[in-house]
């Protein structure tokens, strides 16, 4: 329901809020890339699609233990056909209930646990992508779009998790963030709702969030900030806070206050539901 007689107050509210939450706090606003980082630069983003298809940054450290280093994957993708590879790179992750079974995806978290039985499947659609142009670190473009497009048909890897492997991608410096607002699926329509009273249009209304929000910050990783916020609204007692906020009984330090001590000793990446 619309909070109070005037959505523009609203949405002016919640972009002051991402804004001194991207100034004052940044660590909550991003993805956590210390473990892809970690890797020599020509593999990161291989490493950073794992943690991606996996949602599990330890499961992905654990499968380059396994074997599945980047010239691994290019001799068995190269020396057999497309059904033993993909069961050679399934075999990896183990199967539930056995003692090597890796774990993958996580509470409220994006990757089904249906995604879990297409893992190898994913894994042999990026390899057969990234060779095709040389290389994890060739995959990937400075241009955006040009990511989204090469990386798009990847097996159950669809708009939320390309667009969570952008933001990696951008963090770690090999592509530009997006200048406009993508719907990445049902996680920030909570959120939108919140802020404008209802959802359809959810496009126009993430732009009409975003571009003030660039103009303000002068970040252009704002987008992504943006996504955390209005996906945590999903959570009642963060959107609770935010109503309370949109409706003057909280001011902005106040709901930051709230936020920060929710999440603020906790690592976001792993409990932000996007």
């Amino acid at each position: 329901m619309q909070v109070g007689n005037d959505s523009s107050e609203v949405q002016r509210k919640f972009i002051s809020f991402v804004a001194r939450m991207l100034e004052d706090h940044p660590k909550l606003c991003y993805a956590d890339i210390s473990h892809s980082s970690s890797y020599p630069r020509e593999i990161q983003p291989y490493v950073a699609f794992l943690e991606v298809l996996t949602e599990h940054r330890e499961t992905a450290r654990k499968l380059l233990e396994r074997g599945l280093i980047w010239p691994k994957l290019v001799e068995v993708y190269s020396e057999n056909p497309e059904p033993v590879a993909v069961s050679i790179f399934q075999s990896k992750l183990g199967r539930i209930g056995e003692a090597d079974a890796l774990e993958f995806g996580r509470l409220h978290g994006h990757r089904r646990l249906t995604f879990r039985d297409t893992f190898g499947k994913g894994v042999f659609d990026y390899v057969a992508k990234a060779m095709k142009y040389g290389g994890p670190q060739n995959l990937v473009s400075k241009d955006w779009k040009q990511t989204l497009d090469r990386i798009h048909g990847i097996n159950d890897f669809g708009d939320l998790a390309r667009f969570v492997y952008v933001e990696r991608l951008c963090l770690l410096g090999f592509t530009n963030a997006p200048d406009n607002y993508l719907v990445t699926g049902g996680g920030p329509k909570r959120g939108i709702e919140t802020t404008f009273g209802e959802s359809s249009g959810l496009k126009e209304k993430g732009n009409g969030l975003l571009q003030p929000l660039l103009q303000v910050t002068h970040n252009e990783r704002a987008i992504f900030a943006l996504e955390t916020f209005l996906c945590c609204m999903q959570q009642e007692r963060i959107r609770s806070s935010f109503l309370a906020y949109f409706e003057g009984k909280l001011s902005l330090d106040q709901v930051i206050d709230r936020y920060v001590t929710a999440f603020g000793k906790r690592d976001l990446s792993e409990i932000r539901p996007r």
